[in-house]
């Protein structure tokens, strides 16, 4: 049978208030943890008539919660956003903290509650809901069983600020002023504990931090992510622990290069090498870099980029010993290039090697900034190559916007040629590049008879398991010079 949300359920019946309001106050907030407004869905669902009923005189216990319990929204937003201010070593929190702070002041704190996040954060939850209920227990008891305090029968809306409402409710009795800052004050100290924890261990920022100072990258980051931060909090809040998971293993020296031959078929020599990310797993086995769409949405992607640009350059330094100077291609993240300060470091860390950058086709992310960083390295002697050309967001207009020396044909394209429609994109594709004079880089080949079938006399170059998978550093002078 269907369940009618028109009607409230009834759980409770008269006699009951103080249960159903206890039981309102635990599940509208926990509710916050699943991203659901815990009070709108609860109040919805159950039937509350009964707690239009006095608890005290002049004080309903809808009254009692608002100027009791929610001390500046659910969770009592004060004494979270007070805790924030007094414990949090985080810049990112602290900056949630201070944004919403007009908000929390008339008891809304959606900003906190999905800006932090405490949306599916296992962390804080607890004293989301052990505030409220420890606010809910001292209130009950010291309204119940003292007459100290005297209301009168002011009507007035719950977005009215805490100390406030409390004054107006009261005629200004001290008492019950200093009673409801007591309770801010204590939910603060709740609060410490897991504000100190989370901040110092769990946070997206402490997690930049971290993995910045473990590469030994002295950028000025906190001034340059808080925008990359908001971009990626939604996706960051679905990935929380499996990113703190993949810092974990970056931070254990698991993280190194590998060099990927690029042969050049017209003149048979391999002096150009793809700088790829591996990890190492817990068993000793080196594994491709399958975190790298979590790293991106973390925010933590420049600081992937500049560690690769830093370990590319100590490489080409000790070739350099042995009069090796290959060409290495370095992978740059859209959102790297989006930034003039990170492109500004990279240019200054490999100025004046043979390097060529390698900006992925994905038309969302080609705006004003990137097409100036890319001019910018351009203009400073770097080569710039289109990767993975024909997946994702193809724009062919890309072709001509960007200052390119070479386009890579990507492996998909690759495997569209097993038909004839595919196979005549591909020659298509070829000589509009060719027409363009970029040099053409086939990706992906892995068999004779995709080599036979694809090499024209318009490829310059062939990257793939035909000729080697990556190498480690040690294999690569040995290889170019053996080719």
């Amino acid at each position: 049978m269907a369940l009618d949300l028109t009607s409230n359920i009834t759980i409770f019946e008269e006699g009951q208030e103080t249960l159903l309001l206890f039981f309102r106050t635990i599940i509208s907030n926990f509710l916050w943890l699943l991203g659901i407004h815990g009070i709108n869905f609860f109040d919805t669902l159950i039937n509350i008539q009964i707690l239009d009923n006095f608890i005290s005189e002049n004080l309903t216990y809808k009254e009692f919660f608002n100027l009791f319990v929610l001390l500046g929204g659910s969770g009592a937003g004060l004494s979270l956003l007070l805790s924030i201010f007094l414990f949090s070593k985080d810049k990112h929190t602290t900056l949630i903290g201070k944004m919403s702070l007009p908000f929390v002041i008339f008891n809304i704190n959606e900003i906190l509650i999905f800006g932090i996040p405490i949306f599916m954060n296992f962390s804080l939850i607890i004293p989301f809901i052990l505030v409220p209920i420890f606010n809910f227990t001292l209130s009950y008891i010291f309204i119940s069983y003292t007459d100290i305090i005297l209301f009168n029968d002011t009507f007035l809306p719950w977005t009215t600020p805490a100390l406030m409402n409390i004054y107006l409710s009261t005629d200004g009795n001290i008492i019950a002023i200093l009673f409801q800052l007591f309770l801010i004050i204590i939910g603060s100290f709740i609060y410490m504990p897991f504000i100190k924890s989370y901040t110092r261990t769990q946070s997206s920022t402490v997690s930049l931090e971290k993995t910045a100072r473990k590469f030994d990258i002295s950028l000025e980051v906190e001034s340059r992510r808080d925008i990359k931060f908001q971009e990626a909090q939604s996706s960051l809040i679905k990935s929380h622990h499996k990113i703190n998971k993949i810092i974990d293993e970056i931070n254990q020296d698991n993280l190194t290069l590998y060099y990927q031959p690029k042969i050049n078929i017209q003149n048979k020599t391999c002096n150009e090498f793809e700088a790829l990310i591996r990890i190492k797993d817990k068993n000793g086995i080196m594994r491709g870099p399958d975190f790298i769409i979590d790293i991106e949405d973390s925010g933590l992607a420049s600081i992937i980029d500049i560690w690769v640009c830093k370990e590319v350059k100590k490489d080409l330094e000790l070739w350099a010993e042995k009069d090796f100077y290959p060409e290495i291609s370095i992978n740059i993240f859209p959102h790297t290039l989006e930034d003039k300060n990170y492109i500004n470091d990279i240019i200054s860390i490999l100025k004046g090697y043979n390097i060529c950058f390698e900006i992925i086709e994905r038309r969302s992310s080609l705006n004003k900034n990137v097409f100036e960083n890319i001019k910018l390295m351009k203009q400073e002697g770097f080569k710039i190559s289109l990767d993975d050309l024909g997946v994702g967001f193809t724009n062919f207009s890309i072709l001509y916007e960007i200052p390119l020396s070479s386009v890579k044909i990507d492996r998909k394209i690759i495997e569209y040629t097993k038909d004839k429609k595919g196979f005549i994109l591909y020659k298509n594709i070829c000589e509009l590049c060719s027409d363009l004079n970029y040099q053409i880089i086939l990706e992906g080949i892995e068999t004779q008879d995709e080599y036979d079938k694809l090499v024209n006399p318009k490829i310059n170059i062939i990257q793939g398991w035909y000729y080697s998978k990556a190498i480690y550093f040690d294999e690569v002078y040995q290889y170019s010079k053996s080719f």
